[in-house]
């Protein structure tokens, strides 16, 4: 789904709930702003728009909003009676007229609204950071002879992937320590693919504690996704292990998402910190991959990136502790074994931190963070107002029941609960 702004969300429920408008300015100083196109009007009453809120989204912060004190309609102009802008409005700065909320109001009641909504994801349990590449930024993954990016256009059952690039001979990036006991069985998967045909990715399991390779997987591939699997007995004096993610000559390019990294005796994972009640797990699950491995793998232990099984993971219990480093432990009825675990949960969006942030609208319909949007607001204005807008949340209500038949996640479908 495309994603879309905070500020696009406000100017769809200013409109909506006919709060006011938005369009462009066409000038101003520093205690007006001027729009002779939809503002100049000689026959407008001069009280039009007195003692609404005037917004400059595009302003500093300490420019944005102003309450109207008088309005000129010969030369469409709004004064306002507040501290003088710092920089004066221009042609073609975005501007906002509000009646009765404010305009930080209702990015508070936008954002209320996202934290009420849920969508179904997948994600998989592993030892090391940001293995589902989910986390902004690229500083987890430490680069040597590469370059290294998160995409949006690759991400296999979350958003984000991985993207490295080699600028040398083995190229690759490499995770956080993981600590181990010598001896120990261990399993590290990943999905991976290259961007173009020829190009080879190259996935390690490296021995910190020794420098030394445990196990590797070297590729060429077309630009298919591959599940990608090594399994390991940890060294003896090894103590720290880690994942490596590259590309096998200079220029080659591999995308990399769910690098997972088990060992023995492993049965209690950290789940994602965004997981924090029972109710949000639908389901834990192995992930399995079927059939042959693809015929040009070197170890014979890639395979094709959507023959997969998803058998359900027992577990016996969800340690919930609110103080800890998550708020919750998912912990197996048997050990890890050679096979991905995987939770199948429900999530809350991410909320709007700027006008121009897309929240965790890329996962969602601008449709539907509108009509839950307007719920909010018009709840906000029913509570101020003693009663009055009775009428408008009953139909936003009902407008939003309408969207989120087509939008909201269908919970687990023909799974069972693991407890």
């Amino acid at each position: 789904m495309a994603s879309t702004t905070r500020r696009a969300i406000r100017q769809r429920v200013i409109q909506e709930c006919s709060l006011g408008f938005n369009r462009l300015a066409t000038g101003g100083t520093g205690t007006t702003m001027v729009d002779t196109r939809r503002l100049q009007n000689t026959g407008a009453d001069s009280r039009n728009h007195v003692n609404f809120y005037l917004n400059l989204p595009g302003a500093a912060a300490a420019d944005q909003v102003r309450v109207v004190t008088t309005y000129t309609p010969a030369s469409g102009t709004l004064t306002h009676g507040g501290v003088a802008y710092g920089v004066s409005p221009v042609a073609d700065d975005v501007y906002e007229v509000i009646k009765w909320i404010h305009p930080d109001d209702l990015n508070t009641a936008i954002n209320r609204a996202l934290e009420k909504l849920w969508y179904e994801t997948w994600m998989p349990l592993s030892l090391i950071d940001d293995y589902d590449m989910e986390s902004s930024g690229v500083t987890n993954w430490t680069a040597t002879n590469s370059t290294r990016q998160k995409i949006t256009t690759a991400g296999w059952y979350q958003d984000q992937a991985l993207e490295v690039t080699a600028t040398a001979a083995n190229g690759y990036v490499q995770s956080n320590s993981v600590p181990v006991k010598a001896g120990a069985f261990g399993f590290a998967g990943v999905t991976v693919n290259t961007s173009a045909t020829g190009d080879k990715f190259e996935f390690t399991v490296w021995d910190v504690t020794n420098a030394a390779v445990i196990g590797s997987v070297v590729e060429e591939t077309t630009m298919m996704r591959h599940q990608v699997a090594v399994s390991f007995t940890v060294p003896t004096g090894c103590r720290q292990v880690a994942l490596r993610l590259g590309a096998e000559a200079n220029g080659d390019i591999a995308v990399y998402d769910n690098a997972i990294l088990h060992v023995q005796h492993q049965n209690r994972f950290n789940a994602p910190t965004w997981l924090t009640k029972r109710d949000q797990l639908l389901s834990v699950r192995w992930q399995v991959s079927l059939g042959s491995p693809v015929t040009n793998s070197s170890s014979q232990s890639a395979y094709p990136e959507d023959a997969v099984d998803w058998p359900p993971v027992l577990i016996s219990e969800l340690e919930i502790d609110p103080t800890g480093t998550v708020p919750m432990r998912i912990v197996l009825a048997d050990y890890a074994s050679s096979y991905p675990v995987w939770v199948q949960a429900l999530r809350q969006y991410s909320v709007f931190t700027a006008d121009t942030s897309t929240g965790g609208t890329t996962d969602a319909s601008e449709d539907y963070i509108v009509a839950a949007a307007k719920c909010e607001v018009y709840e906000m204005l029913n509570a101020r107002f003693k009663g009055r807008f009775e009428k408008e949340v009953k139909a936003a209500y009902r407008s939003f029941a309408a969207v989120a038949r087509a939008e909201a996640p269908r919970g687990e479908r023909s799974w069972k609960r693991v407890m």
